[in-house]
Formats: structure tokens, C-alpha cells, sequence
């Protein structure tokens, strides 16, 4: 058995494969390719940007809040801290900073990969859907920075709106 390359000709002199050579080597309906009927459709390789990141020690991997509970005096959300770090331990100790309106509100250890804090926000203003009130968002930074020399590593801008949603059963209805 003889493969023939896109520029040969097999006995009968007839070109051997006149397909593109994207469309032999790959696994993909060939109808992605743009027919009449069907769009082109990019499944393989970058078809977005990509960007390269480096970082020293360590870098925040995620951060991710929710809200744990709400009345009118006092609303408590739920930091979450996940860190990333390319050595085996690390050489500094970090902390947290929660700042909002260019003020920290609330400071607490990062000492293991994954590190949960609760912080209270005084008479909260709410977020609520379309129709029903303003949707107020809190625009958070954290920050992790190293202790005791104070240096910010890395930052995080994350807009957030305090609120909770609930079935209500009173009346059987919904």
C-alpha cells in the first residue's frame, strides 16, 4: 500500500489526493470547512488572544466571593483565596487586603494554597434584578502583599453585588 503525497500522481497519472492538506490531516467533518449551508467552524488552534504571564513567587490563582448572609444592619461575604506559586513553600509570609473605596477594610493571613475569610459590610446597599431596585455593585480590590516589607505581589479588581436568592413557599405558590 502506497500513501501519496498531495503532489504526486498515482499509475493512472490522476493527481493521488486533491484535497487541501488541512482537510487531510484533520479529524473533523469536512462541512466545517465552510459548505454553502455551514459556516466556517474553528475547532483546532489559537483563535483567540493569548498573552504570556510571569510572576516571581507567587500569584493569586482565583479569587471568588459570595455572599454568606444579609440583614439590614450588616451583610457577610465570603472571600475565597486561591494562590499559586511556582516553588515548593514558600519563603515569605503573605497577607490579603480587601480594599474598597480606596480603603482597607479588611487585612487576613494567605499561609496555604486555599484560604477563606469573612468580611462584614455595614449597612449594605443590595443588589437587585431589573425592575425590582438598583443593582448597587461593590468594587473590591484584594491584594496580596508580602509581610512585613509590605510589597504588593498581586492585585485583583472584582465587582460584586451583595445579595441572595430564596424560593419562597408561604403561600404554596411559585
Amino acid at each position: 500500500m502506497k500513501i501519496y503525497s498531495t503532489n504526486e500522481r498515482d499509475n493512472a497519472g490522476q493527481q493521488a489526493n486533491s484535497m487541501p492538506f488541512a482537510y487531510a490531516h484533520t479529524r473533523k467533518a469536512c462541512y466545517q470547512y465552510s459548505w454553502d449551508w455551514a459556516p466556517f467552524l474553528n475547532t483546532l488552534g489559537i483563535w483567540k488572544d493569548i498573552y504570556l504571564e510571569s510572576y516571581q513567587e507567587v500569584k493569586f490563582d482565583y479569587v471568588w466571593l459570595r455572599t454568606r448572609s444579609i440583614t439590614k444592619d450588616k451583610a457577610t461575604i465570603n472571600f475565597a483565596v486561591a494562590l499559586d506559586w511556582n516553588i515548593n513553600e514558600l519563603s515569605q509570609s503573605y497577607e490579603a487586603q480587601v480594599i474598597h473605596n480606596e480603603k482597607e477594610i479588611a487585612a487576613f493571613p494567605v499561609r496555604e494554597k486555599y484560604s477563606y475569610y469573612d468580611v462584614h459590610i455595614l449597612n449594605p446597599q443590595l443588589w437587585w434584578p431589573n425592575g425590582i431596585g438598583k443593582p448597587h455593585i461593590y468594587d473590591f480590590t484584594i491584594r496580596l502583599v508580602e509581610v512585613p516589607s509590605k510589597n504588593v505581589v498581586d492585585e485583583k479588581k472584582i465587582p460584586f453585588g451583595i445579595r441572595t436568592v430564596e424560593l419562597d413557599l408561604k403561600d404554596k405558590k411559585f
